[in-house]
């Protein structure tokens, strides 16, 4: 399922009680859902849904979150290079330096 409004797209898969949400941010203002899902693909997590916005997104997925996280950061997209963080569930995006606590 996917739908498109205003600047937001979004696509939604069965979802799992226990998804995370990666903010995957510094995006082409051109990508498309396919694009991250393409983007996320080497990375074998599950996706639930994504939220896409312009320059943004938020990607929920199933196990392995952080180990997707390690994997995509530093890769580039589109011919930018994207910032991907874990993000908390309150919104606010989780620092690397607040992982290591």
């Amino acid at each position: 399922v996917s739908t498109q409004s205003t600047g937001f797209t979004s696509t939604a898969f069965p979802m799992s009680r226990h998804s995370v949400s990666i903010f995957v941010g510094n995006l082409d203002l051109n990508t498309r859902l396919s694009d991250l899902e393409d983007f996320f693909e080497p990375t074998n997590v599950k996706i639930d849904r994504v939220e896409l916005k312009n320059g943004f997104a938020f990607v929920f997925v199933q196990d392995g979150a952080e180990e997707a996280v390690r994997y995509l950061t530093g890769r580039r997209l589109a011919g930018k290079e994207v910032r991907v963080e874990i993000a908390r569930g309150d919104g606010r995006i989780k620092r690397r330096e607040e992982k290591k606590k």
